[in-house]
C-alpha cells in the first residue's frame, strides 16, 4: 500500500513539513508495511518557500538587501 500525506500548514501550531511528518508517522503506525511518501504543500503564503526547499531539496540562502544578479 502507498500513502500520500500532503498537508498545508496547521497556522500557529504547525509548518506543512512538520504536519507531514506526524502524519506519516501516523500512517507508518497504523501501516506498517505501507511505504508512506510526505509533500508538504502551500497555497503560497506562509510556509512557501519551506514548502518549495522540501519538494525540490534546496537550501535557504541569505543574500544582501539591494543586490541582485
Amino acid at each position: 500500500m502507498r500513502v500520500l500525506v500532503a498537508p498545508q500548514e496547521f497556522k500557529g501550531s504547525l509548518t506543512a513539513a512538520a504536519a507531514a511528518r506526524a502524519m506519516a508517522e501516523g500512517a507508518s503506525r497504523v501501516a506498517a508495511v505501507a511505504a508512506v511518501e510526505q509533500c508538504p504543500l502551500s497555497d503560497g503564503g506562509p510556509g512557501f518557500v519551506e514548502a518549495m526547499v522540501a519538494a525540490r531539496g534546496g537550501r535557504r540562502r541569505r543574500c544582501a538587501p539591494g543586490l541582485s544578479r
